[in-house]
């Protein structure tokens, strides 16, 4: 569920964001934002108001940050969960259907310079003008999968710029506290960075 998703990524993001000194320069740039998507009816459809069953609307995929971790990036420029992505140093994202793996993909090269970067978010209370300078952190892609195994798989061939880690629901359950599951989490990370030296 959402609870095990958000403890996950606490747990990593503070892990990779103070582990850099060990990933050899192999690192990304993050802002500490879990993005969701949902469906929006697009403005043209909300003036006409007249699909009744005879079209579909006209509808595309919005942004939502469904997650910000605590004293990140994102928390400090004062970014909300329910916000919407609106752009990102004037590359728009609404009115566009990005998947959350093009998104990612997409942040990161915006990012990746590691300057500030103009946001602009729309909020229940209109939009907000914010400035992100994103955090520096190992290149490692930590994820949830949906099994009761208590287990870890570590995939250091991924694609760029990210290795996965993909950490079972069993191994949440098993960890007792967010220290436990740390230890676990940097061992592994850890394991697969002696490897490639």
């Amino acid at each position: 569920g959402t609870e095990n998703v958000v403890r996950l990524e606490n747990v990593s993001y503070r892990l990779l964001t103070k582990s850099v000194k060990f990933c050899q320069g192999d690192t990304v740039y993050l802002t500490g934002m879990l993005f969701g998507t949902s469906k929006k009816l697009a403005d043209d459809e909300k003036a006409a108001g007249n699909y009744n069953g005879k079209k579909l609307p006209n509808t595309f995929e919005v942004l939502n940050v469904v997650h910000v971790v605590p004293g990140s990036p994102a928390s400090i420029a004062g970014i909300s969960v329910g916000d919407t992505l609106v752009s990102v140093d004037n590359y728009k994202f609404e009115d566009k259907n990005y998947t959350l793996q093009e998104l990612d993909k997409k942040l990161t090269e915006i990012f990746q310079s590691g300057k500030s970067a103009a946001v602009v978010i729309r909020a229940a209370n209109g939009e907000k003008h914010l400035n992100i300078t994103p955090e520096k952190a190992c290149s490692f892609n930590v994820r949830l999968i949906d099994d009761d195994d208590v287990n870890m798989i570590v995939d250091t061939k991924s694609a760029y710029p990210y290795k996965n880690v993909k950490v079972t629901r069993g191994m949440l359950q098993f960890a007792q506290d967010d220290n436990e599951l740390a230890i676990v989490v940097s061992h592994w990370i850890a394991h697969s960075l002696l490897v490639q030296q």
